[in-house]
């Protein structure tokens, strides 16, 4: 098998704990049903399913074309449809195709026909991050010509089923994952045939996630397989990692029922279940102290004392294992005032610095308890003191049991008793029958028991789903494997039972069912035609059952039957409204000439709720819900080409011969959003960044397209962490991850600026925020203070460097800090208080986040660096840097961080250890790369595999090819009057030795070169050297020092050296060729190195001479190669 890769990609995936291989076959394509053009590739729809032909000629009538021999035949017009691959650009948007309306106040359901890929890209557009649950049932791939790849069956003499099945999963489920809330829930149904494959695939793209394994009794007899009679299924849960259940728990009754408990030895069984339960969730039992009973006798009760039955004590100190020590909720030790005569708590003091000691010394006659356990580790309270202070107020907090000197107690709190037991893994229901309430259920509603093969059960559905939704009304439920319809069946019926607004989205394509499809292919009937369609999913079963189960009638006529668990008839129906729509595709002329106004209205009111009429195309104005917002903005004049990842193995993927490995980095459309001619169309929405920032004063650089999309994307994943934070959840991380080049300063200027001053719209200026700017180069700094500067003259005067003579108690609101970890390490002035400084930076920063964590940003620069992790390494910060990710003992860790880089992996290798919620601001590579600022391929030489290269000898083969590029650059220039273009070649040396500032010998380095060169004058040399930022003296020259920043800038230099300083945070497009003397092992380590050549000097590509949109690596040392030779190059 071949791992999965993808094209343009210039870092090679990092090792996951857990990971699944397989081949990533021929790229999926998809029926776009449009007129055929000379060039496209198309399939014959009544031929074999081989037949694949690619235009020559066509007109209305007739079409020309190639097979796969390269013979050309002519084909009638009306039996071709047109096949696209998924990576070109494509415009979805839906089309209203009929409605049910049975409420004036719900929200509308929505049913979708068509591919649901591309179903997902628009939904990712309208509801990212705010659906609870998705619950899919997808294709088994059983081998039972069951579902299609390419417009094909899958069969079981297919040998790659497994890795077509896993390639269409993974391109829907990296979709999805961007759809769900912060604590939605993605549930997957399946059985043996894919069951690990898709344990697997789910661990790799949701890696931050908890995974659980619920066994479903679906059909109690058994199938007929050969061995054993398989009564069950499986439901895989996805769930976010958080300290406290996503997953609601359900009645005692209800639980009976779900596990079929029959048995007294399941009663005994459960007793004992519940007690250990109850201890973990800290409940106080009767043999482990006072009891709520002996409490209530002893002390006045919060609540009627009629009520105890329903009121249980809890332990005030957290008890569990995770996130409840001192060091993980600094905010939450504080000491608790006990009055010992009275026998109770009377108030909270303030939390104390993780620097300070807790002191047991009574205080006005009241008894200071710590949340220190017996074994004298420093936990936590539950809560913060002024929650505290509430419940001691209201009453709530009870002093228990008093320690055998009499100078501790236990404390303990009233809260409600659970009426709830946790679900078991094993769900063993005859509601769950498949046959009975699957089969012979659609049987009722449609009256055709060939409709839909295997539907699952109405109720294992509902049960299912009221996992996560029971206690969410007005939850919002995916399903892009819709089937017959039964999630949008159940969401009714869960609102039916308790009153709830939940809304479904169902997502199915039209795709007929393999025999019924051969029968229809040989009479005549091809995909298109009315009687083909007809006999599809979406017009069979999914549509017709949905209308069937809201309006309780089929055919006019009410429905036989009533529902298990209420009181209700199948000829009831719901109180539900739904709107059918066909996925289409708009024109991309027509799209960009802003003539797809009303295409694109259903889509913007779905975004704004779904509730009530939809507007028409003169009505412009889209009213929000109350405490809605958009999650991100839809782009004027209609949706831009929605950005498909890239596929398929890229060039120079196959075994090498010679010397050269041409990497083709071919830019791909789809990734590039067009902006496009009128940007007043559509209503401006929340988030969405204006033209013209407050007060009119501009960006000075002007946002590329791609760049306005990545920002927009990051502000809202800002704002929305901050919102999180404020509302006390869990500390947040989002990452900005760009290719070198991309303009990541640039973006993030941008973004900070919205943040601090407003968008100029909806959102207005924030004088609370505190920025953070962090980085381990102070280069890289002072660049970055400069291209902010020049980028946004609102910046003026709000950038403040943090030097060693740094004063104040706490960092003021509504400026940029920049802070340089050098600055921070064990002996510095910063780091300790002195004479003149009554605080040191720590204090200070501690200081500035308690005032308002969810005001206080933390920027990380090239946030790889700085992010190493030993093996075994614990969750303690091993760097500076991972200070302020993970917190120590003299500050917290920050709540919110964001880390800019385009190689996140090490810095996602952290987070990972901690109990953030990461998200994510994308700018793809092919999108960077079509508006011209990267250059198209990279030519990496290196020694073909068994011969013996000369390092001076490559160094050499280098100084000839920017002699190649200065020429070529001399002849454009000339020819087309652009600004001239002085061509550098960078040379990575070897670190210092104890008797040379290199190991590299840096003289028969120069002589090496001017052996090609000729003798160049002794500015054309420089170096870069972070360890010796000064003049080096040669024996035969003088070797000149330029910091990183300046080279691009200075008119002389042609031949840097330098050792690791221009690996990350360097900007300089005059690179042009690279030689590098270092046997490089870190994937990230290189990856920023060639980043470092992939800018285009002109910021554009040069079509005059396509030499000029390439550059070269010579790597002499390659990282590692494999039996057969090939060079691993990220």
């Amino acid at each position: 098998m071949v791992g999965s890769s993808r094209s343009g990609s210039m870092a090679m995936r990092p090792t996951l704990p857990t990971s699944i291989c397989w081949l990533q076959v021929s790229r999926e394509v998809w029926s776009a049903g449009e007129h055929p053009c000379p060039y496209d590739d198309w399939s014959r729809a009544a031929a074999a399913e081989s037949d694949e032909f690619r235009v020559v000629r066509a007109n209305t009538r007739t079409v020309t074309a190639t097979d796969s021999s390269g013979e050309e035949r002519k084909l009638p017009a009306n039996d071709v449809v047109v096949l696209k691959k998924f990576g070109e650009p494509a415009y979805p948007a839906l089309k209203p195709q009929g409605r049910i309306a049975r409420s004036e106040t719900k929200p509308y359901h929505s049913v979708i026909n068509g591919e649901n890929f591309h179903a997902l890209q628009l939904l990712r557009y309208l509801y990212r991050g705010q659906v609870d649950c998705i619950y899919i049932d997808p294709p088994y791939n059983t081998g039972d010509r069951d579902w299609q790849y390419n417009n094909r069956y899958i069969d079981e003499k297919d040998r790659w089923r497994h890795s077509k099945w896993l390639s269409f999963m993974e391109k829907r489920l990296v979709l999805a994952k961007d759809l769900l809330r912060e604590d939605g829930v993605l549930i997957v149904t399946i059985d043996e045939h894919e069951v690990h494959h898709l344990g697997v695939l789910l661990e790799q793209v949701f890696p931050g996630r908890l995974l659980q394994t619920i066994t479903i009794v679906m059909n109690p007899k058994g199938t007929g397989k050969i061995n054993f009679a398989r009564v069950n299924e499986y439901a895989l849960f996805c769930l976010p990692k958080t300290t406290e259940s996503v997953v609601t728990g359900l009645p005692e009754q209800e639980a009976d029922m779900l596990t079929g408990k029959r048995h007294v030895e399941h009663v005994d069984q459960q007793d004992e279940d519940d007690e250990a339960e109850a201890a973990d969730e800290g409940v106080v039992t009767d043999e482990e102290e006072v009891t709520a009973e002996e409490i209530a006798d002893e002390a006045p009760l919060p609540f009627p004392r009629e009520d105890l039955h329903l009121w249980e004590l809890r332990h005030a100190r957290r008890r569990g294992g995770e996130s409840s020590y001192r060091h993980q909720r600094p905010n939450q030790f504080y000491p608790l005032y006990v009055d010992p005569e009275a026998g109770r708590v009377v108030g909270t003091g303030e939390a104390l610095p993780l620097d300070r000691e807790p002191s047991f010394e009574p205080v006005d006659g009241l008894v200071p308890l710590w949340p220190i356990d017996k074994e004298g580790n420093q936990r936590c309270w539950r809560y913060i003191p002024e929650s505290m202070q509430k419940k001691i107020d209201g009453g709530f907090v009870v002093l228990g049991q008093a320690s055998a000197d009499g100078k501790s107690w236990t404390v303990n709190y009233w809260v409600p008793k659970t009426q709830r037991k946790k679900y078991k893994t094993v769900w063993w229901s005859t509601s769950h029958d498949a046959g009975t309430h699957g089969t012979s259920m659609l049987h009722k509603l449609l009256g055709d028991r060939t409709a839909f093969p295997f539907p699952k059960s109405l109720y294992a559905v509902r049960d299912t789903l009221l996992t996560v939704v029971r206690d969410r009304p007005n939850a919002l439920i995916l399903d892009f494997f819709a089937g017959s319809g039964t999630t949008l069946h159940a969401t009714a019926l869960i609102n039916a039972l308790d009153g709830g607004s939940r809304r479904c989205i169902l997502v199915s394509n039209n795709e007929v069912a393999a025999k019924t499809s051969d029968r229809l292919l040989r009479a005549g009937h091809l995909p298109g035609d009315e009687e083909y369609e007809k006999h599809g999913i979406f017009w069979k079963a999914t549509r017709p059952r949905v209308e069937a189960a809201i309006t309780g009638r089929r055919d006019g006529k009410p429905i036989d039957g009533a529902y298990q668990g209420i009181d209700r008839s199948f000829a009831d129906g719901f109180e539900e409204n739904v709107e059918f729509y066909d996925l289409v595709y708009l024109d991309r002329d027509s799209v960009r000439d802003g003539a797809e106004f009303a295409a694109v209205e259903p889509s913007l009111w779905l975004a704004a709720g779904g509730v009530g009429s939809r507007p028409s195309s003169s009505d412009r104005t889209f009213r929000l819900p109350r405490g809605q917002q958009l999650r991100r903005a839809l782009r004027p004049q209609g949706l831009p080409p929605v950005p498909h990842p890239a596929e398929g193995q890229p060039a120079g993927d196959a075994p090498l011969s010679g010397h050269r490995l041409r990497i083709e980095l071919q830019p791909d459309a789809s990734q590039a959003p067009r902006r496009p001619d009128h940007l007043d169309a559509l209503p401006r929405l929340p988030g969405q960044l204006p033209d013209q920032h407050p007060g009119g004063v501009p960006m000075r650089f002007t946002l590329l397209p791609f760049q306005e999309t990545t920002v927009g994307e990051l502000v809202s994943e800002i704002r929305y962490s901050m919102d999180e934070v404020e509302r006390g959840g869990r500390d947040q991380a989002v990452v900005l991850v760009a290719p070198t080049g991309a303009g990541k300063t640039v973006m993030a200027a941008a973004a900070l600026e919205n943040l601090l001053f407003g968008d100029g719209q909806s959102v207005g200026e924030d004088d609370e925020l505190t920025v953070v700017w962090l980085s381990d180069l102070p280069n890289v700094n002072e660049q970055t203070m400069q291209k902010i500067e020049t980028a946004s003259e609102r910046f003026t005067g709000r950038l403040i460097r943090i030097d060693n003579d740094f004063r104040g108690d706490e960092l003021a609101a509504g400026n940029v800090y920049f802070l340089n970890t050098q600055k921070l390490g064990a002996n510095t002035n910063l780091v300790s208080p002195g004479d003149d400084r009554d605080a040191s930076i720590w204090e200070i920063l501690t200081r500035t986040i308690r005032r308002n964590p969810a005001k206080f940003l933390l920027i990380i620069d090239e946030a790889h660096r700085g992010m190493e992790r030993s093996n075994g390494a614990s969750d303690e910060a091993a760097t500076i840097v991972q200070r302020f990710v993970l917190g120590f003992s003299e500050m917290p860790q920050v709540p919110i961080v964001v880390g800019i880089s385009a190689t996140p992996e090490r810095f996602d290798a952290v987070l990972a250890s901690t109990n953030r919620t990461r998200r994510q601001a994308t700018s793809p590579v092919a999108a960077v790369r079509a508006s011209g600022l990267l250059k198209d391929r990279i030519v990496v030489w290196r020694p073909e595999h068994g011969l013996e290269h000369s390092d001076m000898t490559l160094l050499q083969r280098a100084a000839q090819t920017l002699l190649d590029y200065q020429v070529r650059w001399s002849r454009h220039t000339a020819q087309h009057g652009t600004r001239p273009v002085r061509p550098v070649m960078v040379v990575q040396v070897e670190d210092k030795t104890a008797t040379s500032i290199s190991a590299t010998d840096l003289e028969q380095a120069i002589e090496a070169i001017e052996e090609v060169t000729g003798p160049l004058s002794p500015d054309a040399y420089a170096h870069s050297f972070g360890d010796a930022p000064a003049a080096i003296n040669l024996t035969s020259r003088r070797l000149r020092y330029l910091r990183p920043a300046d080279i691009d800038a200075d008119p002389e230099v042609t031949i840097v050296f330098f050792k690791t300083s221009l690996s990350t945070g360097w900007d300089c497009p005059r690179a042009e060729v690279i030689m590098s003397f270092r046997g490089a092992q870190d994937d990230t380590l290189i990856a920023q190195l060639v980043g470092r050549l992939v800018r285009t000097p002109l910021a554009r590509r040069i079509e005059s001479d396509d030499a000029l949109n390439g550059v070269a690596l010579y790597l002499p040392k390659p990282r590692s190669t494999d039996e057969s030779g090939r060079v691993s190059v990220p």
